[in-house]
């Protein structure tokens, strides 16, 4: 090998549905900081031009399945000397160099009956764990998802490195009040808001989106409102079927960019994240590095990830507490201080040097 390390990347999910998902924002920040590093060359693989603008499923699960052949033959050609799988479902079964995959969440595994819902979906499942088994190395950005990689597969702790995944500091960071005017505007938001940002295409049980929404009709949120910023879908109307409230007050602004995502963390009171079972949580992290106070269930991986900035509920009594989360964080000023310290210990930078770090060792 020569002193320059050639990086086969895998940026599938850059062109796929998961671009609008965590597998999207990790992807891109190996993309962009991987690019920086003298010492590494790119060899990415991207069966479709990226990124692309529509979110659609394309295609069906045996064209995905192809992806995955594709991807071992492209990396055979062109021979680098280790392989970053993304997406699990691209590990290859054929290995042309070391294979170092990222486990985001064990969300499929922990919910088997949503996600492995036919024969063909369980086959794939199988063969992604037998694979992740077979991988040389693996990433995890918290060391709760090590524990469970650990014990759910069997895989030796020495195998498993945990490294956080880092925040956008250039896109996300404290907006302009003038901004935040406009794009209430735009959405017909009427401030006070609280923010949650979910993928509400199809219905899952760890978002607990519903429970949130459940509590908005207590009379001491009649002032504010609540904005769920994601691609819509069958979970958004069940939620604005079950909607108690004024409906003026629940908004879906539909799936935004991160631009006007950055902005609308800058002006909301507070976001919400109830989530039960996620590896890693980009909504909390973001908001704090946009100057904003996230109301997490304080629970799995955010106990390690959300510091003191957070409002914690207890994870078995997180409805019983909300309301009174959510009255506070409408009266009491934001810890300026305490986020700012916290947004520097989830950086880009970090994160590219420990990966770098890691495959120096391994290879």
């Amino acid at each position: 090998m020569s002193d320059k390390l050639t990086l086969g990347l895998d940026l599938t999910s850059l062109h796929s549905e998961k671009r609008a998902r965590s597998a999207g924002r990790v992807a891109q920040i190996y993309l962009e900081g991987f690019s920086r590093v003298k010492e590494i060359t790119l060899c990415p693989y991207a069966h479709a031009e990226f990124p692309l603008n529509s979110f659609s499923q394309n295609g069906s699960w045996q064209r995905k399945l192809w992806g995955h052949w594709d991807l071992a033959w492209q990396f055979k050609q062109a021979k680098p000397d280790l392989i970053q799988i993304i997406d699990p479902f691209k590990i290859p079964s054929i290995k042309p160099a070391p294979v170092v995959t990222l486990v985001h969440n064990l969300v499929p595994f922990i919910y088997r009956d949503r996600y492995q819902h036919s024969t063909f979906l369980r086959y794939l499942y199988r063969r992604m764990k037998r694979q992740l088994i077979n991988s040389d190395a693996i990433i995890s950005p918290s060391r709760k998802t090590t524990n469970t990689i650990q014990m759910m597969f069997s895989i030796p702790r020495e195998r498993i490195k945990t490294i956080y995944h880092g925040v956008n500091s250039k896109q996300f960071y404290p907006r302009s009040n003038s901004a935040v005017k406009a794009i209430c505007k735009k959405y017909r938001i009427s401030p006070p808001y609280f923010l949650m940002v979910a993928d509400m295409s199809s219905y899952d049980p760890h978002k607990g989106l519903e429970t949130v929404s459940n509590r908005w009709k207590s009379k001491h949120l009649s002032s504010a409102s609540l904005v769920i910023a994601g691609r819509p879908g069958c979970y958004s109307k069940q939620l604005k079927t079950s909607w108690q409230s004024h409906p003026e007050q629940l908004i879906f602004p539909g799936f935004v960019n991160d631009e006007e995502l950055a902005v609308l963390y800058s002006g909301a009171r507070g976001v919400i994240y109830p989530s039960t079972a996620d590896g890693f949580c980009f909504p909390a992290l973001e908001a704090i590095a946009c100057g904003t106070r996230p109301i997490v269930r304080y629970a799995g991986a955010v106990k390690e990830l959300v510091g003191e900035p957070a409002i914690k509920l207890d994870e078995n009594l997180f409805e019983d507490e909300l309301v009174p989360a959510l009255r506070a964080a409408l009266n009491d000023p934001l810890p300026t201080t305490e986020l700012d310290q916290h947004r520097e210990k989830f950086t880009q930078k970090k994160t590219i040097q420990q990966l770098h770090d890691f495959y120096s060792e391994l290879i």
